[in-house]
């Protein structure tokens, strides 16, 4: 079953919401400034890819509880090293 919110951004050109959705992985959209109405946009495209791509059960391929165990990171994060820092209000 269809989710009646889905149908417009199923409707839009299937170039246009490619190229979309390929420019936000390559991070040419940067979500966190876009308005807010644009960031509906983009994220109902994303849903509706998501659902695309989903493995639900009764699918080809689908697996139930499938654990992968990942590598140790190729890259320092760098990030994550300051386990006392705490964010202020100005950091939002």
């Amino acid at each position: 079953p269809h989710d009646p919110e889905d149908h417009e951004e199923e409707a839009m050109d299937e170039d246009k919401r490619r190229e979309i959705l390929t420019k936000i992985r390559a991070g040419e959209i940067d979500l966190q400034k876009v308005p807010q109405e644009d960031l509906a946009m983009y994220k109902k495209l994303m849903d509706v890819e998501f659902k695309r791509n989903a493995i639900k059960p009764g699918d080809e391929g689908y697996e139930h509880d499938v654990q992968v165990e990942f590598s140790e990171a190729e890259e320092d994060a760098g990030w994550d090293e300051d386990d006392d820092y705490v964010p202020s209000d100005d950091d939002c």
